[in-house]
């Protein structure tokens, strides 16, 4: 076991040269180099501090237009989805979770731009995977509240409005 933690520690110090890689091939270890450089964390450039000094800094007018709402909006609309108890807050690993601001600022960032969702990623430094799953569960969260807020006409006001 300390033998596999070395070659582990070795290899996130060191980047490998694939002739070296190779050398391995004839001996077998070359499967058990390919599968823990598969599992390595990408150290990939993100945008450092848009969320923690970017967005707060924003002026009532930018925010608006970044985010289609006002932060008085953003504010309401974060404690009616922490209410619905979908997004979480915590989590059950080891790693830091993201705060509900994030998540909602990300979410939002993503609906209300024309920006693909790698970009979001980078922008708000969290990683694709985590971005994907942000998505989905504000995207529930919203769909939840979404009788409090969306309401259709009935009655007389179909009528009228077919007259439009």
């Amino acid at each position: 076991m300390a033998a596999e933690m070395m070659i582990l520690n070795e290899l996130a110090d060191a980047s490998i040269d694939e002739d070296l890689l190779l050398d391995y091939e004839d001996d077998g270890e070359f499967h058990l180099i390919a599968a823990i450089v598969t599992f390595m964390k990408r150290d990939l450039q993100r945008v450092v501090g848009f969320y923690e000094a970017v967005v707060p800094s924003y002026s009532i007018d930018e925010f608006r237009s970044h985010f289609r709402m006002t932060k008085n909006t953003f504010e309401v609309l974060t404690q009616e989805l922490a209410a619905t108890g979908i997004i979480p807050t915590g989590n059950r690993f080891g790693r830091r979770p993201i705060p509900l601001q994030k998540q909602i600022l990300a979410f939002i960032w993503y609906m209300s731009n024309m920006e693909v969702i790698r970009s979001v990623s980078d922008r708000f430094n969290v990683t694709l995977s985590s971005l994907e799953r942000i998505i989905k569960r504000v995207s529930r969260a919203v769909i939840n509240i979404k009788q409090d807020y969306l309401k259709w006409p009935r009655g007389i006001h179909v009528k009228i409005y077919m007259l439009l």
